[in-house]
């Protein structure tokens, strides 16, 4: 699977994404004293920043949603989609707010607290192979500097019991066409969350790691280490594993209604960095196994694309909650 560009931080680093050499960014780690338990983020509410689809294009470029919510915690991110979703569409508390455009929309339902992401990756104007993402996440104190920030840095991996995240997801539709026929066409929903080791050396390393809740391909995820990443002399590693390989979970089922989840990503999270991984293609990138190092700094929470893919899910009740 090719990966999407990810969140961007204060320090430049740079690796290869759908072919492209696009900026990625560390995290900077805001060490934080939390009790034995506590709730590291929660949300989203009822308004949004904008995140511009050019990945070049940093800061937030906008705000939609609840007019009464000023300084939103959490934003919504759309790399790879042609065209920005509209921005300072404002509505009294309350109320469902819509932005869309041609090729995605974000919706906030009211009632039911929960935001539904579609994508259509059906127009022939669009390329083959190119990745399109759009995810939730909130905001953090390394990342877009000067606005609200919701998620607390975690403690070290190694002072924790565990480390639970929980939400509620729905696919509600699904369509895939064979409009490439040189590159996948695929949807997958994912929960990513990107970890920090401030202490490694040379350099400062991040990690991604994303649980996948479905891939429209059907076959069984396993703990892969993402394309793209394992060929890029950086510090930046990437891991996908999947919901019922690695945790025993169901995944959901288009069109089965909303399924509600928890885990605690704590033993896989040591697992991952407990192999040492040296990258394929960089193997002089090897991550810092000492856990004592890794700290939670990011998520992000959504869907993805490639070719004629055109998935809808929502997503409602995020949790993510530390216990030492």
């Amino acid at each position: 699977m090719r990966q999407p560009n990810r969140h961007k931080f204060r320090t430049f680093v740079y690796f290869r994404v759908t072919r492209v050499l696009i900026p990625a960014l560390a995290c900077a780690v805001v060490a934080t004293a939390h009790p034995a338990g506590s709730v590291l983020t929660d949300g989203p509410e009822a308004a949004l920043h904008a995140v511009p689809a050019d990945p070049a294009r940093h800061g937030f470029s906008g705000v939609d949603g609840d007019a009464s919510i000023r300084r939103p915690t959490w934003y919504f991110a759309q790399w790879g989609i042609p065209l920005d979703l509209p921005v300072g569409v404002r509505t009294p508390p309350g109320e469902d707010w819509r932005v869309e455009n041609a090729y995605a929309h974000v919706v906030w339902q009211s009632s039911a607290r929960a935001y539904e992401l579609a994508q259509d990756g059906a127009d022939a104007a669009l390329a083959c192979g190119v990745e399109e993402d759009l995810f939730l996440a909130p905001t953090t104190p390394g990342d877009y500097p000067g606005h609200a920030a919701v998620l607390e840095t975690s403690s070290p991996l190694s002072r924790l019991a565990e480390l639970v995240a929980s939400l509620g997801l729905e696919i509600v539709d699904e369509r895939i066409e064979a409009r490439c026929t040189t590159a996948p066409n695929y949807a997958a929903y994912t929960l990513g969350m990107i970890l920090t080791d401030a202490d490694a050396a040379p350099e400062p390393q991040t990690l991604f790691y994303q649980l996948m809740f479905r891939d429209s391909r059907g076959a069984r995820i396993a703990r892969r280490w993402c394309t793209g990443y394992e060929d890029a002399d950086t510090p930046v590693f990437c891991i996908d594993d999947g919901l019922a390989n690695v945790y025993g979970l169901p995944g959901p089922v288009v069109g089965g209604g909303r399924r509600t989840y928890a885990f605690d990503l704590l033993p896989a999270l040591l697992a991952v960095i407990a192999t040492h991984h040296a990258k394929r293609g960089a193997s002089n990138r090897v991550l810092d196994d000492d856990p004592s190092h890794w700290r939670v700094t990011g998520l992000y929470l959504g869907q993805l694309l490639m070719g004629g893919a055109a998935p809808t899910s929502r997503w409602d009740s995020f949790s993510l909650r530390e216990r030492r």
